[in-house]
């Protein structure tokens, strides 16, 4: 009896180390299955900087080892192209397809983190994503501000019940890998990342280790910093523009104010400068002031000349404030409405809503 007890504490022991073993490390083994490659060496490299790694490659096979703390985007680099995939601590396998246009085949032993996030990315983000630009696109044709904010809360409602929906897909789903990666995703995503209350809930599905995690810290950064710069939140301050002017918020009170925040370096910063422009117009409803996040002075204020932009520019860096700082900027571009009143109406109003609120 004594022996079997032993046996059975043996065959336990050996497959709890096995199951510890699978979730601890992870193996990929690739295969590229076209014999173009140029070079003899791929390398991995992960999101979260925590993978950086070269391997040989071997009668068109590869292979790497090693573990992550947590699910995390990752690419693997051959012939200067990257393939992008899910990293987790699995047995996963590669197949490179065609190195010049990264078709790849891949699979995942024990979890489904690719099934997680491709049905994200490519199915749930996408339908969310086109019924908002549909509600985006209708025209409201009204001199009252109640009724043009009426397709704004449409769209915070779809925004609301998209992320609400994923909150019950995931609540009972048994491999919740990649969870971290669409939350922090969605704190982004336009429309979406005007609901702190509810991406924080969603955030409490995550297990400890990703809540302070890579991802997991991107979200609790979004929303401290929607606790503290909350809506109907009153701003007031005190500023100098580039040309040492001195102003006070309050002194724009009766008009929109909007705080565009960007830098030189942004694409999508410089994409909307040309609606700003459109915006700028409404000099009778709105007063527009761009806080630059550059550290070269120089670029800042060349910048501004050859984009023409003839309204309030300000640094970041005042000498009583670091706007950055008080405002929880994470990223750019990043913009806070500022009512009549001179209380915070909206964040991150696109383009296409500000203009529409200001026609």
């Amino acid at each position: 009896m004594r022996k079997i007890i032993v046996l059975i504490i043996i065959t336990l022991t050996i497959i709890s180390c096995s199951q510890v073993k699978e979730k601890i490390s992870f193996k990929i083994t690739g295969t590229i299955v076209q014999n173009s490659t140029i070079t003899k060496e791929i390398i991995l490299i992960t999101q979260t900087n925590e993978i950086q790694d070269t391997a040989k490659i071997s009668s068109n096979n590869f292979e790497f080892n090693g573990k992550v703390s947590e699910p995390t985007n990752a690419a693997i680099i051959v012939d200067g192209k990257r393939i992008k995939f899910p990293l987790v601590n699995d047995e996963i396998e590669i197949k490179i397809l065609n190195t010049e246009n990264t078709e790849f085949e891949i699979n995942y032993k024990n979890s489904q983190v690719n099934n997680n996030l491709q049905s994200y990315y490519n199915k749930e983000s996408k339908e969310y994503f086109d019924k908002y630009k549909l509600l985006e696109g209708q025209k409201v044709k009204s001199t009252n501000d109640d009724i043009k904010y009426k397709k704004i809360i449409s769209q915070d409602s779809l925004a609301i019940n998209f992320i609400q929906q994923l909150v019950r897909k995931y609540e009972s789903h048994s491999d919740k890998s990649g969870l971290s990666i669409i939350i922090n995703d969605l704190t982004g995503l336009i429309g979406t990342r005007n609901h702190p209350t509810e991406i924080g809930e969603f955030y409490k599905l995550l297990p400890v280790n990703e809540q302070n995690g890579f991802y997991g810290n991107n979200i609790k950064t979004y929303l401290e910093q929607s606790s503290k710069i909350s809506l109907g939140q009153k701003i007031n301050f005190d500023f100098i523009d580039i040309n040492q002017k001195a102003y006070t918020i309050n002194e724009f009170k009766g008009n929109f104010i909007l705080l565009e925040f960007w830098a030189t370096w942004c694409g999508p910063c410089i994409s909307q400068i040309p609606f700003l422009k459109q915006a700028s117009k409404k000099k009778d409803k709105i007063q527009l002031i761009s806080i630059s996040i550059d550290e070269d002075l120089n670029k800042w204020k060349d910048k501004i000349k050859d984009l023409e932009m003839d309204w309030i520019n300000i640094h970041y860096k005042q000498e009583k404030n670091d706007l950055k700082e008080d405002f929880f900027i994470t990223g750019v571009p990043y913009n806070i409405l500022i009512s009549q009143d001179g209380e915070i109406l909206r964040k991150n109003i696109t383009m296409t809503e500000l203009l529409e609120l200001l026609n």
